[in-house]
């Protein structure tokens, strides 16, 4: 959705009406995208190729990235999500952090 309605990607993630409307904010929300779609890829290529290892370093590294989302939207008062971004961001995180896909 952010490479074809970057305002409508913005409300939906949860950031305020006057991010959204912003062209500035809307160019880095799609260069955003494009790097959230690399992550999954990249995750879903190694899963597939048996690189569980490689998988739970990657989701490791995908954690920062939510606990960042949190704090941006926390920074943006939208709490809630925040509170929703930041916890995706820990759980995922530690998934990959512990090995639990490796089997660790």
């Amino acid at each position: 959705m952010p490479f074809y309605s970057p305002s409508a990607a913005m409300t939906t993630f949860g950031l305020p009406p006057s991010l959204a409307d912003d062209p500035a904010a809307q160019v880095l929300m799609t260069i955003m995208a494009g790097r959230n779609v690399a992550l999954g890829a990249a995750i879903w290529l190694l899963y597939l190729q048996g690189k569980l290892g490689a998988v739970d370093t990657v989701m490791g590294c995908v954690g920062i990235v939510g606990l960042v989302d949190g704090w941006v939207c926390w920074r943006e008062g939208v709490i809630g999500t925040a509170w929703f971004r930041a916890a995706n961001g820990l759980f995922f995180g530690g998934w990959g952090v512990l090995g639990m896909t490796a089997g660790r």
